[in-house]
């Protein structure tokens, strides 16, 4: 399975996704895109650039395992993201979530 998202700077979009959500590059597509993956589950995200058909993102969620969601929150928040809280739903479930740099909101769980 794969994810599409519809990004405003290939780079950045690539360098957050790698450094952030910790996914790594496995192919890339020409100049407009660039798959990564998440090698324990198999889930590939596809960044294609196309500025013009980025719009509000606040509705899409995207969630990424973390195996310790409290570690995880620490290292985002130390380098400099806007996180939010971790919210535990069940004593089994922890997550929390940033926003990419388009504005598409990453969840990590545990």
């Amino acid at each position: 399975m794969h994810i599409t998202l519809h990004v405003s700077d290939l780079a950045r979009s690539v360098a957050f996704y790698e450094e952030i959500a910790g996914l790594k590059k496995v192919r890339r597509n020409g100049a407009r895109v660039v798959f990564l993956a998440d090698e324990a589950s198999g889930t590939e995200l596809e960044l294609i650039a196309s500025p013009d058909e980025v719009s509000d993102n606040s509705d899409v969620a995207i969630g990424i395992y973390c195996e310790k969601v409290g570690s995880c929150h620490q290292r985002l928040r130390a380098k400099g993201m806007d996180v939010s809280n971790v919210i535990a739903p069940s004593p089994e479930t922890h997550f929390f979530f940033v926003k990419d740099p388009d504005g598409y909101n990453i969840q990590f769980i545990d």
